[in-house]
């Protein structure tokens, strides 16, 4: 499993969302905070895509790592999503412990805010979208993985398959004509099932490689690699 975070702990990663963007930068800082009066480690990430930077921060239990709370991303953010179970990220990572184990997460997902609101003005407006995933977990063989920041010997790997149904926008009686055909077609697009490849190692805090392909119609993948890191000490 991964290393405990700590204030001072640094990571950043090469990044890609092929076929549309390349070559991007994802900086990952841990720092000491507060959240909402009570002790807080923030995590700071930052992502810069030809040449704009976007930065949002979460908060965990410096004790306990329990999920907090979360700011916005970007000031241009017109959405904010919200997850059921909050912590559902460490569920995942937790969910398989022996190799060839298969565990299920469920989340719940709402998407809220004037982006949701304006994107779908045309067919009768919505205030909320919702929908439900489901991310299926094995754990994989070991192995020695090598990256840009260095090889890690005996890393976990894990193989998250995720899958999205029952996709809802509130706020929309549905009585639109354009409604059913271009909700219909949305849905479908937002229900294509999403494979993952994670790697784990208990020397990192945070995952030293990430894989992901779609299904979708378009193709495509995202990758994140570790390219430098900087742990406080333990």
């Amino acid at each position: 499993m991964p290393l405990t975070p700590k204030a001072g702990d640094s990571l950043t990663y090469s990044a890609n969302m092929l076929p549309t963007v390349s070559n991007y930068t994802m900086r990952y800082d841990y720092s000491s905070s507060t959240f909402q009066g009570q002790p807080a480690l923030a995590l700071t990430t930052t992502s810069t895509i030809a040449g704009v930077t976007s930065t949002g921060v979460t908060y965990t239990s410096p004790t306990t790592g329990a999920y907090l709370g979360s700011n916005a991303a970007a000031a241009t953010t017109t959405t904010v999503t919200t997850f059921d179970p909050p912590d559902y990220q460490d569920r995942i990572n937790n969910a398989s412990y022996n190799i060839g184990q298969v565990a299920t997460v469920a989340v719940k997902a709402r998407v809220t805010g004037s982006g949701i609101t304006s994107a779908f003005a045309a067919i009768g407006g919505g205030t909320a979208l919702t929908m439900d995933y489901s991310f299926t977990v094995e754990r994989k063989p070991n192995e020695s993985l090598t990256v840009a920041a260095g090889t890690f010997a005996n890393v976990c790997k894990l193989q998250v398959n995720v899958t999205i149904n029952n996709v809802k926008l509130e706020g929309n009686n549905g009585s639109n004509p354009m409604f059913s055909s271009l909700f219909g077609t949305l849905s479908s697009a937002f229900a294509q099932p999403f494979n993952n490849t994670i790697w784990l190692t208990n020397k990192l805090p945070n995952v030293p490689k990430f894989y992901m392909t779609t299904a979708a119609a378009s193709g495509g993948s995202s990758t994140q690699e570790l390219t430098s890191y900087t742990l406080a000490p333990r």
